[in-house]
């Protein structure tokens, strides 16, 4: 099939023959072989749903893409899929106005089987309307992103729209976060057919619909120039000069390369430019050579835990990779060579993350990753500047309070409170993060206080942009410095407190508010924080741009 007229068919949704409204049954397979996949669609920021957003199921049928399902989101975000096509993987794709596309792979479900996914959009930072005759430039932060040449357009039907046509524009830069990138950051090959794994360096979304909100496609013989601004994690002087583009297929889940990309310098900053002949989700990638590194999981009592998905997260590449752990409890996942990496393990509410330096052969790791049941779990991501912020973490530290608060920030990474392990898994110090505080259960009845603080760089908390992300005991909020109150250029963000209630019964507060000074319970903690930030090292602002040095 075309691609042009493929994605036209994805985005307007008519193969919703196939499999339209709350799902589908795949031309009449018994009731009893459905699998069901549920979840919510939300605001990658601010963690609001997203109403009316689409859903589309989509997988490979004899080679071919095919919906199984579609569906729109209800007013709390959530929808409800069937299907029953096992052939090949599934990729679940959501868009809503005003926002970018997003996909998730997802592995071949049993019978009967409910799987629940969430997706977080990013927002879109053009949404606009244009004149389709003329030619047209559309700009975000003052550069040209997509260069678009006169007539340009058509529908499903190959017809010229009439009236203007809206553009919808989302840059995507996974340095903080490489879960904003639709996929698994995989390619197939097409000399030898084997999947391998590539690392970006920016990319962005483009959609277009016509006055009726009908997709629209280039079409045959028209092109359009993209400048893909350069991911703020890679420095130009180390980028290569060209680059091979890929985009997303979202019904086989990887990536395609099409066509190349040339390293260049605008007045608004570098970006990759390159032409393509159609719009999807577009992605600046090179393939690197990897290592594996081998492991195990297993719970806090020494028991191995089978189909834990386990991944790799680049720390100075932005790419990662993800397996499952077999019967036994060993996982290998692969990972770049010679590159600082996040090892994750994930079951439900149970995590643990570490960091491991790659060589250039295959590794295994000394220990097993512990996985014990979270009750919850904070993650804090940023940009480029400030460089530095931190997590703070403030709880009762006995029954009485005789002991104050305890404290869990960079320079105290853990605490034993009443037989509980409490640590903060990942500081980071040059940008971006992610800082990850794992709480496996709330050992004391009180309040837990959790704050950002701004220790290094330029910038503001506010203009980072920050984003916290609570799992609590499986049910996950985000929050954004956008919906605090107080002076945006101050240095403490108190994010939500955390009430424990005698039976155990864990409430958030959300605080939302900057401050100037460290606003902790305890006069003690205040103190003891103060002593430790004083012996900590200065650091120079002439630090590369993620080069990694010890607390």
């Amino acid at each position: 099939m075309n691609m042009k007229v493929l994605g036209i068919l994805l985005l307007g949704g008519i193969l919703t023959a196939c499999g339209g409204g709350s799902g589908g049954n795949d031309g009449g397979t018994p009731t009893q072989q459905k699998y069901t996949i549920n979840g919510t669609i939300s605001n990658y920021y601010s963690g609001e749903p997203l109403t009316g957003a689409t859903v589309i199921l989509s997988t490979l049928q004899d080679g071919a893409p095919h919906v199984v399902a579609q569906t729109q989101t209800s007013d709390d975000g959530s929808y409800t899929l069937q299907g029953s096509d096992r052939t090949n993987r599934l990729v679940l794709t959501a868009r809503s106005p005003g926002f970018g596309a997003q996909s998730k792979n997802l592995p071949i479900p049993s019978e009967n089987a409910t799987i629940s996914v969430d997706e977080r959009l990013l927002p879109a930072q053009l949404s606009s309307d244009f004149d389709p005759t003329a030619a047209s430039d559309l700009s975000i932060g003052g550069m040209n992103v997509v260069s678009l040449p006169a007539n340009a357009f058509v529908d499903a039907d190959g017809q010229a729209p009439s009236g203007n046509v809206s553009a919808n524009v989302t840059v995507i830069d996974p340095s903080a976060d490489a879960s904003v990138m639709p996929g698994d950051y995989q390619t197939v090959d097409t000399a030898g057919g084997g999947v391998q794994q590539i690392e970006s360096f920016g990319a962005l979304d483009a959609s277009f619909t016509d006055a009726d909100g009908q997709a629209l496609q280039l079409a045959d013989g028209a092109s359009a120039t993209l400048r893909i601004p350069l991911a703020a994690s890679v420095d130009p002087g180390s980028a290569a000069a060209t680059i091979p583009l890929y985009y997303f297929d979202e019904s086989s889940g990887y990536w395609v390369e099409e066509g190349t990309a040339t390293l260049t310098q605008t007045d608004a900053g570098w970006a990759y430019v390159g032409t393509v002949s159609h719009f999807t989700t577009w992605n600046a990638d090179q393939v690197y050579n990897t290592v594996n590194i081998s492991g195990c999981v297993q719970d806090a009592d020494g028991q191995m835990l089978s189909d834990v998905s386990v991944s790799s997260f680049g720390q100075d590449y932005n790419g990662s990779a993800t397996t499952r752990s077999d019967a036994d409890g060993n996982f290998s996942v692969a990972a770049r060579v010679n590159s600082q990496v996040l090892i994750s393990g994930t079951s439900s509410t149970q995590s643990q993350t570490i960091t491991v330096e790659t060589g250039d052969s295959d590794q295994t790791l000394q220990q097993c990753l512990i996985l014990a049941p979270s009750a919850a779990t904070i993650k804090l991501t940023w940009g480029e500047n400030p460089r530095d912020l931190d997590s703070h973490l403030t709880g009762p530290s006995d029954v009485d309070g005789s002991d104050g608060m305890f404290h869990i920030y960079y320079g105290n990474k853990s605490e034993i409170i009443d037989g509980t392990l409490i640590s903060l898994d990942v500081d980071d110090t040059q940008s971006f993060g992610p800082e990850i505080i794992t709480i496996p259960r709330f050992p004391l009845p009180g309040t837990y206080h959790y704050y950002v603080n701004l220790y290094a760089g330029s910038s503001t908390i506010a203009a980072s942009p920050a984003r916290v992300e609570l799992n609590l005991q499986g049910q996950v909020r985000v929050f954004s410095p956008d919906a605090a109150s107080g002076d945006p250029s101050a240095p403490y963000w108190h994010v939500f407190d955390l009430i424990v209630a005698d039976d155990g019964t864990v409430t958030t507060t959300v605080v939302q508010q900057f401050s100037d000074s460290e606003t902790l319970p305890s006069a003690n903690a205040v103190t003891a924080a103060a002593s430790k930030r004083q012996a900590r090292p200065a650091i120079a602002e002439s630090y590369v741009l993620r080069k990694y040095y010890s607390r």
